[in-house]
């Protein structure tokens, strides 16, 4: 009978040891994390006129909170706002788990006149490489158009993008990454993309008679 007994007993304190631990290794796994959420403040994108006298970026701000609660937050931005183009602000908070999450504002900085500007091709593309072929421009953001149907290197299709600011072309990409170069020729009427193709060792240029008109 004492045997049993004691039996019992060790069985019950092993159990008891068991649940404590499985308590311990648990505890922190339930616990709910609330991740920084973000609520930009003003315009994004957000454009600045270069001709109003502005001297420095002043940032509209954002809330940045953590399940209820306001929490701070650190801001990277390497905007000029002397010279047209499209910059990028980031926020980065950190929660009280140390888990961390970022927001982008996109800063355009242009001209009143860049806010109307269109863009349109007139006629038919002639590439460097000996063809020619149509094409066709969509206006998707302020100084932002689309081009598609560029036909590069062995005819392949490249669908294309680049932004114009102050009549000067700032940005362009396509699908095969960052354009050499792209030029606004406003005295001949067209747009000049050169790229090159370093896998296959040679470059390319694309001229595109094209209307540009500005304002409203």
């Amino acid at each position: 009978m004492k045997r049993l007994i004691k039996y019992i007993l060790l069985v019950a304190f092993v159990a008891a040891v068991s649940v404590s631990c499985d308590e311990d290794s648990t505890g922190d796994i339930s616990r709910v994390t609330h991740f920084p959420e973000f609520n930009i403040q003003g315009d994004n994108p957000y454009f600045i006129d270069m001709n109003s006298g502005v001297s420095s970026y002043e940032d509209p701000g954002v809330v940045v909170t953590e399940g209820e609660e306001e929490i701070d937050y650190q801001m990277q931005e390497n905007v000029d706002v002397s010279s047209a183009g499209y910059y990028s602000v980031t926020y980065t908070a950190t929660n009280k788990d140390g888990y961390s999450a970022s927001e982008n504002r996109t800063v355009i900085v242009g001209t009143q006149d860049d806010l109307n500007a269109t863009l349109s091709a007139t006629g038919k593309a002639e590439s460097s490489l000996g063809f020619t072929f149509d094409v066709t421009i969509e206006k998707v953001g302020i100084g932002k158009f689309a081009i598609s149907e560029i036909s590069g290197a062995f005819g392949s299709t490249i669908n294309g993008e680049v932004g114009i600011l102050n009549q000067q072309v700032v940005t362009g990409s396509s699908a095969y990454g960052m354009y050499d170069s792209a030029t606004l020729d406003l005295d001949n009427n067209q747009l000049i993309i050169e790229w090159s193709y370093a896998y296959y060792g040679f470059d390319e240029t694309t001229t595109i008679p094209i209307s540009y008109e500005v304002g409203a």
